[in-house]
């Protein structure tokens, strides 16, 4: 519940009425078309849920503003409705880009992480895989970026005005175990707070379009994999990598005259210029989230086998002042990705177990 105490219920009741839908629906035109501020809608509530279960450390908690419902609508059903649906169907957005939108899935983006470690494994060409996790995403969007995309797109200015004043003056209220606070920070600022806030319907919206501006550069510069069909050597896949919201996975794949090292230049370029991308928009990398995997292949009497890779570093800046490296794993160290458990060895074992504990957890619930 926010802090004028109205919530959605509210509004699902108001339906029932054809005076008070009206009423609702006249109002959020008037403020769009004016370009008018809300008092009301400048005020937020903060609240931190678990990310974890049972696990309440501060830093392990995820905060979402609670807002206004009408105005959190107004953000979902402009930016995650309309824009997305303009942009959708002009074709704006990349194959690269999985999260936030419709009939895409997690699973897609773990199929397509197999099928490129398959690939490498089966062309015996040496990659990488670079995950990079940006550090709060939505609250760090520039929001002038997403203004001019939205521009472009054919949006009144006075609407864009109306969303986005009214995040820049916010006052951030807090609750917490002991109440909910009188105080508050935030409001009017000189220079003006970024971010589209999580909790706003809009913000997964947001997030895409800055991220398209972002593949679309990475594309411009070349920072991409280029495959030939093996049959029609016209014709070429070109893939960045695999973005699922603000998990990014990079990848580079080796063309067959190339050393490793020059396999591992160009995916520190693309690590780099991904990161200074960010920077521009507003993010930055959590170092202590970002890993990379290098496959490379040795072979003795025609039987190849993985090479070791541990000398080879891939280093990033984050926030602090100096560049800094970040976790290499071995080819058969696995991690879970999108809820399955993969490695770049081909080995399935960790999943495969994982998901005979799950079902032998079902079938104990579903026997009771």
């Amino acid at each position: 519940m926010s802090v004028s105490g109205i919530h959605f219920g509210h509004y699902i009741g108001a339906c029932d009425s054809e005076m008070l839908s009206n009423l609702h629906a006249t109002f959020l035109d008037l403020v769009i078309s004016t370009g008018s501020i809300v008092t009301r809608w400048v005020k937020g509530l903060s609240v931190m849920l678990e990310k974890i279960k049972g696990n309440i450390q501060v830093e392990k908690l995820r905060t979402i503003l609670l807002m206004e419902a009408d105005y959190n609508f107004l953000n979902k059903l402009l930016i995650g409705i309309r824009l997305m649906r303009r942009l959708e169907g002009e074709n704006r957005f990349p194959a690269d880009l999985g999260g936030s939108r419709k009939e895409h899935d997690a699973i897609d983006i773990a199929l397509g992480r197999k099928l490129t470690s398959n690939i490498m494994r089966q062309l015996q060409r040496t990659g990488t895989i670079t995950g990079v996790d940006a550090a709060s995403c939505y609250d760090r969007i520039v929001q002038s970026i997403v203004i001019l995309i939205a521009r472009q797109a054919g949006f009144q200015l006075l609407t864009l005005i109306t969303i986005f004043r009214e995040i820049q003056n916010m006052q951030y209220y807090v609750r917490t175990g002991y109440g909910e606070s009188e105080k508050f920070y935030g409001g009017k600022q000189e220079i003006p707070f970024q971010g589209t806030c999580q909790g706003n319907g809009g913000s997964p919206a947001y997030w895409l379009i800055v991220t398209m501006i972002m593949v679309g550069a990475m594309y411009k510069t070349g920072n991409i994999t280029n495959l030939e069909f093996p049959v029609s050597k016209e014709k070429r896949l070109r893939n960045m990598g695999f973005i699922f919201v603000d998990d990014t996975d990079l990848i580079t794949i080796g063309k067959e005259e190339e050393t490793v090292e020059m396999v591992t230049r160009r995916q520190q370029e693309a690590a780099s210029q991904w990161e200074k991308l960010l920077e521009i928009t507003g993010g930055a990398l959590k170092p202590s989230k970002c890993y990379w995997y290098l496959v490379h292949f040795k072979f003795n009497q025609g039987e190849w086998s993985y090479a070791d890779t541990s000398n080879y570093k891939c280093k990033i800046r984050g926030e602090g002042a100096h560049p800094q490296f970040i976790n290499g794993l071995a080819v058969d160290e696995t991690r879970e990705i999108m809820g399955v458990w993969q490695n770049l060895s081909g080995n399935n074992n960790r999943q495969i177990e994982g998901r005979q504990k799950e079902e032998c957890w079902i079938y104990s619930k579903v026997k009771r």
